[in-house]
């Protein structure tokens, strides 16, 4: 029987939303630094998640997004099993990412959940690819070959 939506709030609320209003309610002791919206931010996902709703965030540089949304995401990974995934714009920002995630997971004390970094297919060689280059290279160096009579042999 599927829980009501009623019982399903109050468990994400025991489980996601207050354990995040906590951490972020002594950050200090975690030697991160408390800063503007950050905690109202991670409540707002922590209530979208035990309500089974959708969020959009949009929040300026230095606010602390990543542990904000990286604090409730991880208990949810927790909690159900099921990955949580971010999308970055870049790598570096990906990269930043893990090791975030990796010190919330150390501040929760549970380092077993695993963590995966995905670059896109842009940015790995496959064989086919190589094929492909070395298969226009042969292309191209046969284009530009040709042969020379004997006059002009002579001249070079």
């Amino acid at each position: 029987m599927e829980p009501s939506a009623k019982s399903r709030r109050k468990y994400f609320d025991r489980t996601i939303v207050k354990p995040t209003f906590s951490f972020f309610e002594n950050i200090n002791d975690h030697d991160l630094a408390e800063r503007d919206g950050q905690t109202n931010m991670a409540l707002d996902i922590a209530e979208a998640v035990g309500a089974n709703e959708q969020i959009v965030v949009e929040a300026g540089v230095g606010i602390g997004k990543s542990f904000a949304y990286l604090y409730p995401g991880t208990l949810l990974a927790s909690l159900t099993g099921r990955p949580i995934v971010i999308s970055t714009s870049s790598i570096a920002l990906s990269e930043q990412l893990v090791d975030d995630a990796q010190r919330v997971l150390r501040f929760r004390q549970n380092s077993n959940l695993p963590i995966v970094l995905g670059k896109g297919m842009n940015n790995y060689i496959c064989q086919r690819r190589v094929n492909e280059v070395i298969e226009q290279k042969r292309a191209l160096k046969k284009s530009t070959q040709r042969s020379f009579s004997a006059k002009e042999r002579l001249m070079l």
